[in-house]
């Protein structure tokens, strides 16, 4: 009988690529040096047209993307995402900031607020796929995992329908 444990795949991930140049550096490194095989890249990031060229450099690293609605500028206008954007343009609310919006909205704001999270995350999932080719498996996970907060990996779970993941952290 074969050990079950012989036949896993080990992954060592990254996360936060693109986040600056510094640490897209630091993490290709680690990769170049061979201990770690996996990355999720931030779409906002300051630095994610250079992860990206940085990645398409490394064929054999696996890319993730991680949904970020916690800092810096959204991808869309301050305007479409309002409810989580200060007036600023830029992310202001916590993991736990977020949820309470949700849980202690109406019924019409927690609709809105569905709508501007599912939009965003569409926009970032969307500006990996026009860098990445046609061919790129979409995989996520998110910045300091705001998907398992439970309504926006529901709007996940809806976005499945339209991208087709292929994995999803848990």
């Amino acid at each position: 009988m074969e050990n079950a444990f012989l036949n896993k795949k080990l992954i060592i991930h990254a996360d936060d690529f693109g986040i600056t140049k510094g640490v897209t550096d630091n993490i290709c490194s680690t990769f170049d040096n061979g201990f770690l095989n996996s990355v999720s890249i931030i779409p906002n990031g300051r630095a994610f047209i250079y992860a990206i060229n940085k990645y398409k450099n490394r064929k054999t690293l696996n890319l993730s993307i991680h949904i970020n609605l916690v800092e810096g500028e959204p991808i869309l206008s301050p305007k479409e995402v309002s409810l989580i954007v200060s007036n600023n343009g830029m992310f202001n609310k916590s993991f736990f900031g977020i949820w309470l919006k949700y849980i202690l909205s109406g019924i019409k704001k927690k609709e809105l607020l569905k709508i501007q999270v599912k939009n965003e995350i569409r926009a970032q999932i969307n500006k990996v796929l026009e860098n990445c080719g046609s061919d790129y498996k979409v995989k996520i996970d998110s910045h300091l995992h705001y998907h398992m907060i439970p309504f926006i990996f529901k709007i996940l779970c809806e976005l499945n329908e339209e991208f087709e993941f292929s994995y999803i952290r848990i």
